[in-house]
This record gives structure tokens, C-alpha cells and sequence, in this order.
């Protein structure tokens, strides 16, 4: 199920750990984020994966992670699912069900960004994105835990290469298909837009 907006704990403390799983038994689970792109991040969401809500934003209190910067998280031991977000409210990474340590590369040497703006009146549930050349989709890009809502977007960052770029809502139907996306540099896909 995809999550949506903030959780509210019925605690009297804003710390992650009072909206974690129950589970505290084990090592503490650490997500390590470099951040290798052009633009800043302000918003890290970290919440149990059983929640349909993302919760607090772990740099609410706290200096964007600018370029060229990392940083570490620790959370109880659980199962959590992952979003980030640049400054401007525009999610630049996900991560579906993780229990175990993670270092994650936001960006990185020799990957350009795909901007995917929705201006259809659905909301984007399913992404794929695929090299020219593969004749299946493989799997959705947003990885169960996001969606796009219309008017919002999403920035995924690539190897420079041509792909087949699909969007659905979340019943499945085609929003958009295309079938030779050229992303050798920084490009933006329109879905809804003919």
C-alpha cells in the first residue's frame, strides 16, 4: 500500500523511535544517504513498513544535507520503508522494506536526472523505466511505497542511455508510453501531455 502524508503518534515525543515497530530486540538499523546530486535535500522520511503513514521528517530539526554531503540515520530494529526529497518537495529516492543496514547513493558520477512531471488528472501509482533494447518492463520504479500525484513530480537519476518509459495509474491503465526517450543529459517526461 502506498503511504501518504504524516503519521500522528499518540506519544508525547517526536522521536522516529516512538513510531517504530514494536520490535526492539537486535541492532539498531543505520541508512546511510550520500547525497551526489546538484540540489540540496530537505525532507528524509524513515517509517515502519506496516504504516500507511511517513511520519516525522528525520531534518526537520536539522541543516539540509547539501551536495556532496552524507549522513547517517539509526532507527530500533524493524522493517522500514525509505523516502527523500529534494528542497523543493520533490521526491529523488525510494526504498521498499529494508531491516538491515543500508548506504544509498543519491545520484552519483555519470548518472543525469529524469524528471517526470504528471500533468494528467490521475494520480501515478507505476513507473517503468527501461533501456531501449529490454523487451519486458521490469519492475515499478516507485517501488509500492510512492505514487505522483497530478501536478507533482518525481526526479529519478540514470545512466545517460536511451529507454522505454511507461506510466500507470494505480489500477494499471496506461497513462503513457514512450518508446525512445533520449536521456543523454538532464530531460524532463511529461505524462498527460500529447
Amino acid at each position: 500500500m502506498r503511504k501518504t502524508g504524516s503519521i500522528v503518534c499518540i506519544v508525547l515525543t517526536l522521536a522516529l523511535a516512538a513510531c517504530s515497530p514494536a520490535n526492539s530486540s537486535g541492532s539498531p538499523v543505520k541508512v546511510a544517504l550520500d547525497n551526489q546530486t546538484s540540489m540540496d535535500i530537505c525532507e528524509v522520511y524513515v517509517s515502519a513498513e506496516a504504516s500507511n503513514e511517513w511520519g516525522e521528517n528525520l531534518l526537520a530539526d536539522q541543516a539540509p544535507l547539501a551536495s556532496g554531503e552524507s549522513r547517517t540515520f539509526e532507527m530500533t530494529p524493524g522493517t522500514y520503508d525509505l523516502l527523500v526529497r529534494n528542497c523543493e518537495g520533490v521526491t529523488v529516492l525510494s526504498i521498499a522494506k529494508f531491516s538491515s543496514d543500508i548506504a544509498l547513493t543519491i545520484g552519483g558520477s555519470g548518472t543525469v536526472p529524469l524528471q517526470v512531471e504528471n500533468a494528467s488528472t490521475a494520480e501515478i501509482c507505476f513507473i517503468y523505466i527501461v533501456s531501449q533494447n529490454n523487451e519486458g518492463w521490469g519492475e515499478d520504479q516507485l517501488g509500492s511505497v510512492e505514487s505522483i500525484l497530478p501536478g507533482e513530480g518525481r526526479i529519478f537519476f540514470l545512466d545517460p542511455n536511451a529507454y522505454r518509459l511507461r506510466a500507470e495509474d494505480c489500477d494499471h491503465n496506461p497513462l503513457q508510453e514512450t518508446g525512445a526517450f533520449d536521456l543523454t543529459s538532464g530531460s524532463t517526461w511529461i505524462v498527460g501531455n500529447s
